[in-house]
């Protein structure tokens, strides 16, 4: 049964979108795909998001900075960026989880075991934000593995 819009009706908005037919202008596509990324992301945005993360490394000076300083960020930006808001949540439950299984490491040199599991994890801990970082430098949203959600 035809429609009254069928496809000869939009025909010409997909002309453009012909895989046969090449852009006019290099600088026409390049204009095209950072404004796409800029209305996900903003760089604003994107920098809280990278210092949500980055501001773990604060627990290398400051005992539990390293869950405290993305926690305050999270808390003062999560309204404003769904973008850091989501990756606060990720960045503080990673920090939560990770805070524990350290402790737990440490514990174990009780059992020598813990001469290895420390650096272990600690080297992992390093890795892992810093994947974070770069994730979310690119838009991404990067969830932690062996994480517990705290905060959903």
């Amino acid at each position: 049964m035809p429609t009254e819009s069928g496809p000869e009706d939009s025909a010409p908005e997909t002309t453009d979108l012909d895989p046969d037919t090449e852009p006019d202008t290099e600088s026409d596509t390049d204009l095209e795909t950072e404004s796409s990324i800029d209305d996900e992301v903003s760089s604003h945005d994107r920098t809280w998001g990278i210092l949500v993360h980055a501001t773990a490394f604060v627990g290398l000076v400051v005992p539990f900075g390293n869950i405290i300083a993305p926690l305050i960020i999270w808390a003062l930006k999560k309204e404003e960026s769904p973008f850091v808001d989501a990756n606060g949540k990720q960045a503080i439950n990673f920090q939560i989880t990770w805070t524990i299984l350290l402790i737990a490491a440490a514990i174990s040199i009780v059992l020598v075991i813990g001469l290895v599991l420390v650096p272990i994890v600690a080297l992992a801990w390093v890795i892992l934000v810093c994947v974070a970082i770069v994730k979310t430098s690119n838009d991404e949203v990067y969830e932690y593995p062996l994480t517990i959600e705290f905060i959903s």
